[in-house]
């Protein structure tokens, strides 16, 4: 069963990924999974997939937009 993400999450599927049913996809506890489609039968398919939990320990729950090196890391 598809997991879920306790936040509210959109997004862009990168060009040349699609998405596709996590537990197809090999990742049944993911939330969401766009493998490269040009890399299937490669013998490595890279993807974006998307998992999410709450933290306990009261940490803020604050999404930052990736920077430009895709590190996490956005801009303020």
């Amino acid at each position: 069963m598809p997991g879920t993400v306790p936040v509210p999450l959109t997004c862009e599927v990168p060009e040349g990924r699609q998405a596709a049913p996590p537990e197809e996809a090999g990742a049944p506890q993911a939330a969401f999974v766009a493998p490269h489609v040009a890399s299937r039968g490669s013998g490595f398919m890279p993807n974006v997939t998307v998992t999410g939990s709450v933290r306990e320990d009261g940490f803020p729950r604050t999404v930052r937009p990736a920077g430009p090196s895709g590190t996490g890391q956005g801009e303020d």
